[in-house]
């Protein structure tokens, strides 16, 4: 009996939740007539499938399956029989062997199928594992994790063990992960993110998630999120290191409670994968080279985890290269241990690539160090579309690269401000009747003033508490007093009504005395 040819209309009966984020219209494909018969004569047999082809196109007539949809179909199972056999595959020997996944595969699927068949069938793995296996777990990434076919092959271009799994070992960490609450999101995330995932040991994984969650009481919403951000790491903390590690961090110097190291957990559990020797070794040397004080050790470990998982040899001969491009960095690079430590793990180029553009902007080595150790941010930041744009945005205010110099040396905060709040700070400067020599000299005067967000509500109420109260206008504020309203941002209750009459002053002596010397001039 010839197969009935599927439309579009035919969908996979028992379709995975998340699947449909890859292939939304994956349909249940069988060899049709033709393609059976394309499949014989490019293999040089004869078609047996010609017998009895009219009766089977007259029943799929019958059924009300459009010609034009019958002819779609068979295009689709032309073209991924054409691919199937480009790579030495044969297609109705894969829908006997692995039914279920051939109705599921897709042309892009069958790309990446014949991809893999091909690699593997150079490589001792390909007389391992059958065509049809390789077909099944394509499929469980697709259609039960969720992954799109391009991350597949993506996935398997840079880790060929994405596929090294067994289907049934695979399905069982699926269902006992979505017990766990793990979503198919999270789940998807986490694949991307570790290519040996679907290898994974079950009964190990569970010891481990039980084992933190007795330690460190977290609870299953934060064991989900630590994995689908760090399912290495979190794999990798076996009971025995997690122990070592709270250990050590329980002892002095750092002396942490259960209550920090578990909030340390959730932000870095890569820390809690290494050995606990290891860590005391790499902290001691970092607090020892930078000439650190032994108070200090806390602020290194909460500022830089990832730093003490890296590699010591790595880790201190990318110092080393570092310092030895900018040697301005040698100040900096301490106040980065203890504030941003994060910052040192990205790649000696990209570090480097910043320093060398704000060089030469034009800021000189003092200038260097004192932005670079108050704002580490602008080293985590793309050069072309957040640093290079926010100077010349900086540069229109300001008119001259040595006026933005001088105010970014001020204030270092200037460099991470967003080119649509420098404009917008302008603009609201603008309505209030400033010109451009007046603007200028407002932000030359107090630069860290207009870090601030202007149009941002508790900026606004915060002026019009100055207005409403002192009878001081924004326009004034702005131009002759932006020190006292620097100063008096994070002093002053401003919650000033706009509808009330004004309130009686609020403001501390040490204020009061200011204002009333600037009303006085």
């Amino acid at each position: 009996m010839v197969p009935t040819i599927p439309t579009q209309d035919t969908k996979v009966s028992q379709q995975p939740e998340h699947g449909q984020r890859g292939f939304p219209g994956v349909q249940r494909r069988h060899l049709s007539v033709s393609c059976k018969r394309w499949v014989a004569e490019a293999a040089g047999q004869p078609d047996s499938s010609r017998q009895g082809e009219g009766a089977g196109l007259e029943g799929s007539s019958g059924s009300g399956l459009s010609s034009s949809s019958s002819s779609s179909s068979s295009s689709d199972e032309l073209a991924v029989a054409a691919v199937l056999a480009s790579a030495g595959l044969n297609p109705a020997e894969l829908q006997q062997q692995a039914p279920a996944a051939y109705s599921q595969l897709s042309l892009q699927l069958a790309q990446v199928l014949a991809e893999v068949h091909v690699g593997w069938a150079a490589s001792i793995r390909g007389t391992r594992v059958p065509a049809a296996e390789l077909l099944a777990r394509i499929c469980f990434l697709a259609w039960e994790v969720g992954l799109t076919a391009d991350e597949v092959r993506d996935g398997h271009r840079s880790y060929r063990k994405l596929l090294s799994f067994t289907l049934d070992g695979a399905r069982q960490l699926r269902s006992w992960l979505r017990m766990q609450q793990v979503n198919t999101d999270q789940l998807r995330l986490a694949s991307r993110t570790y290519s040996s995932l679907w290898s994974v040991d079950i009964v190990k994984l569970q010891r481990s998630k039980e084992h933190v969650q007795q330690q460190l009481a977290v609870t299953d919403r934060q064991w989900c999120k630590a994995f689908t951000t760090s399912p290495h790491s979190v794999r990798a903390a076996s009971p025995d290191r997690l122990d070592a590690v709270i250990a050590w961090l329980e002892a002095k110097p750092l002396g942490l409670s259960r209550e920090k190291m578990a909030q340390l957990w959730l932000t870095q559990p890569a820390l809690f994968a290494v050995s606990s020797d290891v860590l005391q070794l790499r902290l001691g040397q970092l607090i020892s080279r930078f000439s650190l004080a032994e108070s200090d050790m806390r602020r290194v470990l909460y500022s830089g985890p990832p730093l003490l998982a890296r590699d010591s040899e790595t880790l201190f001969s990318d110092l080393d290269s570092l310092l030895a491009a900018e040697p301005c960095l040698r100040t900096s690079i301490p106040w980065l241990l203890c504030n941003g430590g994060s910052v040192l793990v990205h790649s000696t180029e990209s570090l480097l690539s910043k320093v060398k553009s704000l060089r030469q902007y034009g800021f000189g080595n003092e200038q260097l160090s004192r932005v670079l150790s108050r704002n580490y941010m602008v080293l985590t930041s793309n050069l072309e579309d957040n640093v290079k744009p926010t100077l010349a945005a900086l540069q229109s205010v300001l008119g001259s690269q040595e006026g933005v110099v001088a105010a970014v040396a001020k204030a270092p905060n200037l460099l991470s401000s967003a080119v649509e709040t420098i404009e917008g700070n302008m603009e609201v400067m603008q309505k209030l009747g400033l010109s451009s020599a007046d603007i200028k000299k407002s932000v030359r005067r107090q630069p860290q003033l207009f870090a601030f967000d202007y149009n941002n509500e508790d900026f606004q109420d915060k002026v019009h508490y100055y207005e409403a109260v002192l009878g001081r206008s924004p326009r004034h504020l702005l131009l002759e007093q932006p020190s006292i309203l620097m100063n008096a941002l994070k002093k002053v209750d401003y919650r000033v009504s706009h509808a009330a009459a004004p309130l009686a002053p609020m403001l501390p002596s040490s204020l009061l005395r200011q204002v009333s010397t600037f009303t006085q001039i």
